[in-house]
């Protein structure tokens, strides 16, 4: 009997061994199965990335000539792409040029009647002031386009990096009001097409506005001040029609720039508030992890804040002064329906161009404080950090506090409140104008 229970207990203990490398080895199984899992997800929202926002995006790069025209490219394939380069330097160059002797710039002359040999023709007298109107807007257009070159050259794979830093973050998220991946995917795609929307409506605005003041009329002679040259006819028509053809590189440069500056900043908000929930719900291992994370965002802030908002800052100048000529011109107009309409257009679409990159960056910064408000209320104890050191919790609190993380444009701070500002002034100026100008459309207000 001894000898059967001893029997029957070794038994029991062998099942029992076996039992716990069994469920030793299902443990690890199950563990190998969850790091696959995660692992394919992760390599998923990876290549949704590269599909729906680096592809589409670098293809917009390679029209301009700002990236490599295939990856990986051969000897052949670079110089070809400097080929393309130098000739949408010198499209634009030319354009430039055509434009100003063909005064066909931001509205900047005056169509009046002229009597010459006892007969009256209709002249577009030319601005004189050269440097403020023509010059200095063109080297900041040309400056603009070879930075961008500079730009994408010095820093090809920030943005994929950047990107596939952001869908490791956001792919788990699945409703609103959370960063789904999802989410970003259309709404960097709706910016990529409001971009090319942009450059249809503004060349249609351009050829309205060639109509609308007479510039396709051979009749009407384009004439310099102070015995300058003067242009009609077939030449003049020639002068309009590639001025209009290079409008389409000069939009292309402006929203490209302002489009790389949109998208990186949507990127970084996403990043900012993926940090934030998982911060919120500890979903991160330690609050050391943690700040590694909001470190890796403030070095991503900081790319931002540097040459992408330089490319931007670049541009600002052309764009505000252009916005501001259209409001002026839109109160001094020839009480006709199509100036009117002209004119309004043109300042709608270049304010616009201004306000966007403020509100971006208005949103980054509201993105930022979200993040960093974190600190302060992981600091009072909720009950995810109820079993937390005292001294991490002070740690964060204390490195939420400190940290500066804002975005910036022309190396200012860009915070929500301008945002709110600068859209009141700028409807209580449309407002005014409206009220106190002779438009067709004055009864409305």
């Amino acid at each position: 009997m001894e000898r059967d229970s001893d029997v029957m207990l070794d038994d029991i203990n062998i099942d029992h061994d076996d039992q716990q490398s069994g469920d030793t080895r299902r443990g690890r199984i199950n563990s190998l199965d969850f790091e696959t899992i995660e692992r394919d997800e992760t390599g998923y929202a990876i290549n949704q990335c590269n599909k729906w926002i680096i592809k589409p995006y670098r293809a917009c790069l390679r029209v301009m000539g700002w990236y490599d025209l295939v990856n990986n490219p051969s000897p052949v394939m670079k110089l070809l792409r400097w080929i393309w380069v130098f000739f949408v330097s010198m499209v634009i160059t030319t354009a430039l040029v055509t434009q100003i002797l063909s005064c066909f710039r931001r509205d900047q002359f005056e169509l009046m009647p002229v009597t010459s040999s006892n007969k009256t023709i209709e002249v577009i007298r030319c601005n004189v002031s050269v440097v403020s109107i023509f010059v200095i807007p063109d080297l900041l257009l040309l400056t603009t386009y070879f930075y961008g070159i500079y730009l994408f050259w010095s820093g090809q794979e920030y943005l994929q990096n950047l990107a596939g830093q952001v869908f490791v973050q956001c792919y788990k998220f699945t409703t609103w009001p959370e960063p789904t991946s999802r989410r970003l995917i259309n709404t960097i795609f709706f910016y990529l097409m409001l971009g090319v929307a942009y450059i249809v409506v503004s060349l249609a605005v351009r050829i309205a506005h060639a109509i609308v003041f007479d510039f396709f009329d051979g009749d009407v002679t384009v004439s310099w001040p102070d015995g300058g040259p003067q242009f009609s006819g077939g030449g003049k028509l020639v002068l309009v029609i590639f001025s209009l053809f290079g409008f389409i590189f000069f939009d292309a440069v402006y929203i490209m720039a302002i489009i790389n500056y949109a998208i990186q900043s949507e990127l970084n908000i996403y990043l900012l508030h993926a940090l934030r929930i998982k911060v919120e719900r500890r979903e991160h291992k330690s609050l050391d992890a943690a700040i590694k994370d909001i470190n890796k965002a403030n070095a991503y802030l900081k790319v931002l804040n540097g040459k992408t908002a330089t490319a931007v800052a670049l541009i600002m100048f052309n764009l505000a002064t252009a916005a501001l000529d259209g409001v002026i011109i839109l109160g001094d107009n020839t009480n006709t329906t199509e100036h009117t309409v002209v004119a309004t257009f043109t300042a709608i679409l270049w304010s616009l161009l201004v306000v966007f990159p403020f509100v971006q960056a208005a949103r980054v910064t509201a993105a930022c404080n979200g993040l960093l408000a974190a600190g302060p209320i992981i600091r009072g104890r909720p009950l995810q950090y109820m079993e937390s050191p005292q001294l991490e919790l002070d740690s964060f609190s204390i490195f939420t506090v400190s940290i500066t993380m804002r975005a910036e444009i022309f190396a200012i701070p860009v915070y929500p409140w301008m945002a709110y500002l600068f859209a009141v002034s700028f409807s209580f100026t449309l407002l005014l104008l409206c009220q106190t100008g002779d438009y067709w459309y004055t009864e409305w207000f």
